[in-house]
């Protein structure tokens, strides 16, 4: 095997792999009918991709070093590490999110607003970035409450088939405008996202079958989403800090508007309900933009893994490194 091969693999694929194996249970069987488990496994399954693809490149200590001094640690603290951060907190904030919306029905859209709000204020606060301001914290904050609406209310059916471009078009900017590190952490989230979309329509394809032979109505396979709003809570923010992320540490000026619109590509299924809603019914308005974004995700993908592992650079004295951005 190439030793470009070696490296998606390393950094890219294994992560996704780890991702869905954690989402295994939740999105097939025996835990995707528990609906506070199933929300909450899914999302945290997805930020376990980003760290393990993090850990992968740079190990625990960047993680460690920013809760603890670490004896003999004299490496600088690069402000992107906190991602590798906010990624585990959003993990365990799904689990609490999921909790809080199980008890009744009125309570649920309370909890979930609450939810929303508070997260998008807590990333905003929590992340660092080069050039950061108040300006730019409301940026992050207000980018990932629409983010948070977009796979809430319109890539609701297609969610996981949703992040996977938006996570594959953030990766691709990543590494058009340098950022090796992120370009292949982004990679990872989009192939993890794919990974669960796949287990998740799995899981409603088998789930369809059994309702069939049961005798009642077949429920639609193609909603391989996760019930709650945990789940698109944590993609919606994740995706904002990762857009504003990669802007400020962008060296080639990609205009702003790219980044700003890669975290809102869930939009995208309202574009189609303005166009198709008359002449189609909703469920070949999902397949059809379950197709765009299985082609487009692919496409960029395909691209994005490229691009990063074409900036991989390997010194003469035989040392593997990747071009890396300040702090």
């Amino acid at each position: 095997m190439s030793e470009i091969a070696q490296y998606i693999l390393g950094v890219i694929v294994i992560p996704a792999v780890i991702a869905a194996v954690i989402a295994l249970p939740f999105a097939v069987r025996p835990l995707r009918e528990r609906r506070v488990l199933a929300e909450a496994g899914v999302a945290c399954a997805l930020m376990a991709a980003f760290v393990a693809s993090f850990t992968t490149e740079l190990g625990w200590t960047p993680i460690v070093r920013q809760f603890v001094a670490i004896e003999g640690d004299d490496a600088p603290f690069e402000k992107w590490h906190r991602l590798a951060t906010i990624a585990i907190g959003l993990g365990a904030v799904a689990w609490l999110i999921a909790a809080a919306r199980s008890g009744g029905e009125g309570s649920r859209a309370t909890v979930g607003i609450g939810a929303g709000l508070a997260v998008a204020a807590a990333v905003a606060m929590l992340a660092r970035f080069p050039g950061e301001s108040i300006e730019m914290r409301l940026v992050l904050g207000g980018l990932a409450v629409a983010g948070m609406f977009g796979f809430i209310a319109y890539a609701r059916g297609v969610m996981l088939w949703a992040a996977w471009l938006v996570f594959g078009t953030l990766a691709f900017l990543m590494g058009e405008s340098g950022n090796a590190y992120l370009a292949v952490m982004s990679g990872a989230m989009s192939a993890a996202s794919f990974a669960v979309a796949v287990l998740l329509w799995i899981g409603a394809r088998a789930g369809a079958k059994t309702t069939a032979d049961a005798g009642a109505a077949e429920p639609r396979a193609v909603d391989a989403s996760p019930r709650g709003v945990a789940a698109p809570i944590v993609l919606g923010a994740f995706a904002a800090v990762l857009a504003v992320s990669g802007h400020a540490y962008d060296q080639t000026e990609i205009p702003s508007g790219y980044w700003y619109a890669a975290a809102l590509l869930p939009y995208m299924v309202l574009l189609g309900e303005i166009f198709i809603r008359p002449s189609v019914m909703r469920r070949r308005t999902l397949l059809a933009f379950l197709a765009l974004f299985v082609g487009a995700g692919a496409i960029v993908g395909i691209y994005a893994m490229w691009r990063a592992s074409e900036m991989r650079v390997i010194p003469s004295n035989g040392q593997e490194t990747l071009d890396s951005y300040g702090s």
